[in-house]
C-alpha cells in the first residue's frame, strides 16, 4: 500500500463491522502503514411493526438485509416466528440468508429453504424463477422503512398483492459521531461503503459540518471510496466523491477481492 492511502474507513453500522475490519488487517494492515477505522455512516434502530402477522398466510417472504432478520425476530415470539417462516424464504445476499438460519438454529427451528439470488439485489432476485409467474399471489416484504420502491413495484406490476413490513430505520450518525466522520476526511483514507444512505449522510454531514475546512477537491484526494455497487457508484459521482472501485457485491469475500485487484 503507497503512502496516499494510510487508513481504510468502515462505514458499516455498529455490530455490523467486526468481520471486515478483521479481513483488512489480516491480508492489508501493518504497522508500518495502515490502520483500519470504523466510522458508522448510520444507525440502525428498530420500529414497531405495524401490522398483524398472525392469520397472515403469504406464496413468499422476501428479507431484504440482515437488519430485516434481526428486527423482526427480536420483536415477535418464537411462535410468532414460527408462524411467519412457513412460507418460502427469500434472501437478498448471503450474508442474509446466513442471518436467518443462525436465527431459526437458535430458536431451536428446523431451518428453512433459503433462496437466494445469484446476483445479490434486487434485480437479482426479480430475475429467479420464482417471480415470473406470480399473479394474484400474495408477498411479503421485510424491510427498513424509506429505501428503494422497485421490488415492491415491480412485483404489483407482475399482478401480486404485496405487504411491507418495516422493521427498522436508519437515522444518520448522531453529532458527537459526524464530528468525528467530518475530521476523518483530513487523512488520506480509503472509505468502503455499501450502500446509498451511508454516501447520502456522508454528503449531509459535509454539508452541516464546517469543522473539515476542505473544499470538494481535497476532500476527494483524501476520500478515495470503494463501493459495493453500480447504483451506489452513481449515486456517489452525483455527489461529488471520487469512487476509485466497485466490488461485485457487499460481502468481505468481494470487497477483500475488489480492494487485492487495486494493489494499493
Amino acid at each position: 500500500m503507497n503512502e496516499q492511502a494510510q487508513s481504510f474507513v468502515i462505514t458499516r453500522p455498529l455490530n455490523q463491522a467486526d468481520s471486515i475490519i478483521a479481513s483488512l488487517k489480516r491480508y492489508f494492515v501493518s504497522s508500518n502503514f495502515s490502520s483500519v477505522s470504523h466510522l458508522p455512516l448510520m444507525e440502525i434502530t428498530s420500529v414497531k411493526p405495524q401490522m398483524p402477522l398472525t392469520n397472515s398466510i403469504f406464496n413468499g417472504i422476501i428479507f431484504i438485509s440482515p437488519n430485516a432478520v434481526t428486527h423482526t425476530v427480536n420483536q415477535l415470539s418464537k411462535s410468532e416466528w414460527k408462524q411467519l417462516i412457513k412460507a418460502p424464504l427469500y434472501a437478498i445476499g448471503s450474508r442474509t440468508s446466513e442471518v436467518l438460519e443462525n436465527v431459526c438454529s437458535d430458536l431451536v427451528i428446523q431451518t428453512p429453504n433459503i433462496q437466494t439470488p445469484q446476483k445479490m439485489n434486487t434485480e437479482g432476485l426479480l430475475a429467479m424463477p420464482a417471480f415470473r409467474n406470480i399473479d394474484q399471489q400474495s408477498w411479503l416484504i421485510v424491510k427498513g422503512l424509506g429505501g428503494r420502491e422497485k421490488l415492491k413495484d415491480t412485483l404489483i406490476q407482475r399482478g401480486a398483492e404485496v405487504v411491507e413490513l418495516c422493521t427498522y430505520q436508519r437515522e444518520m450518525p448522531d453529532a458527537k459521531l459526524s464530528k468525528k466522520i467530518a475530521l476523518a476526511l483530513k487523512k488520506k483514507s480509503i472509505w468502503i461503503i455499501t450502500s446509498v444512505q451511508a454516501i447520502n449522510n456522508l454528503e449531509k454531514i459535509m454539508t452541516q459540518t464546517a469543522s473539515t475546512g476542505l473544499n470538494q477537491f481535497e476532500i476527494n484526494e483524501n476520500c478515495r471510496i470503494i463501493v459495493s455497487s453500480d447504483r451506489i457508484k452513481e449515486s456517489a459521482i452525483k455527489l461529488g466523491f471520487n469512487v476509485i472501485a466497485v466490488a461485485n457485491n457487499a460481502t468481505d469475500k468481494q470487497l477483500i477481492d475488489c480492494i487485492k485487484e487495486l494493489k494499493l
